[in-house]
Formats: C-alpha cells, structure tokens, sequence
C-alpha cells in the first residue's frame, strides 16, 4: 500500500501510524483497510481469534485523521459506535422480505453485536490542520475490507457476500 501513496500526504501518515500502533506483521488472521469517508481518512486492522473451531475478532485497531477536532473524547465515542456498527453489519447485517414485507420489525429479529462479541478497540485520532472532516460515519466503511483480508491471510478464502453469517456460519 506504501508503494501507491504520496509519502508526504495524509494517507500515508494515517497508514504509518496505524502500522506503528497495530505493531503490523503481515500473518494468518490480520487483515488492514484504509478508507476515505467525509473528509476523514481511517485505517483499521482487525486482528482474529483463529482458536477453538471458532473464528472471532478478537481485536480492531484504529487511527482517524478527522483533520480537526473539537471534542476528542465525542470522537472517540464516535468512532468507537462506527467501527462496531460496521463489524455488524459484515457479520450478521441483513434486512430480508417476504410477501413485500420486512422481517427483521426490531431488533429481536436484527442481530447485532453482543457484549460476548466486542474485540478489543484500540483508536487513536489525528488532527493534521484545516476543515473538520466526519467523525461518525468514516470508521464504518474500514471495517468490512479490513475484516475480509484477515479471513483471508487466515487461509479462509475469498469472501464474496455479506453478511459473512450467510456465506460462513461457523465463522461467527
């Protein structure tokens, strides 16, 4: 990923702290994805728990550069909530129909994370100067690609469709 990025533009930093801050050693179960979402650039590495015939995750890392930050600790919260919202929907995120209609009317029928579930978070936030950018939305979009490569590092094969609970039961 180095290769393609400007070394002196913000992706790279957030990619080389993020690096730093995982301790990254490509290896079965790490997987690593860098977005850009409303103005923020988010890298994540999702680390697998790859014991007991069941996989988990068992650890997110995080580094935001949201350019700007007016309250760190609510950014935090922010992208705590956006990260574990994200990994539920690539886990068990799906909204079927039947007869025109919605099966999934509250979140009885809604799977999502289970305290029993959470990884470990590991965030932090950067401010390289200018305009605020997002701070809700962009952890969301680096928690799929990030998960999908650390299945596959871990020998799992390519991941098609989501949610993985549709494709790969047993995996979570």
């Amino acid at each position: 990923r180095r290769r393609h990025l400007d070394p002196a533009g913000p992706h790279s930093a957030v990619l080389e702290r993020l690096a730093a801050l995982a301790e990254w050693q490509p290896g079965p179960g790490r997987g690593l994805a860098l977005t850009e979402s409303h103005g923020s650039i988010c890298g994540q590495v999702v680390d697998l728990d790859l014991s007991g015939g069941r996989l988990r995750v068992a650890r997110v890392t995080c580094v935001l550069d949201c350019r700007r930050m007016v309250h760190p600790d609510i950014v935090r919260s922010q992208v705590e909530s956006a990260i574990l919202d994200g990994l539920a929907a690539a886990l068990y995120g799906e909204i079927t129909l039947a007869g025109g209609r919605v099966q999934q009317g509250n979140f009885d029928r809604y799977r999502l994370l289970r305290l029993v579930d959470t990884p470990e978070l590991i965030i932090e936030l950067m401010e390289s100067g200018g305009r605020p950018g997002g701070v809700g939305e962009p952890a969301v979009p680096a928690v799929a690609p990030a998960l999908v490569n650390a299945l596959r590092s871990a020998g799992k094969g390519g991941v098609y469709e989501l949610p993985l609970r549709r494709s790969r039961p047993v995996l979570v």
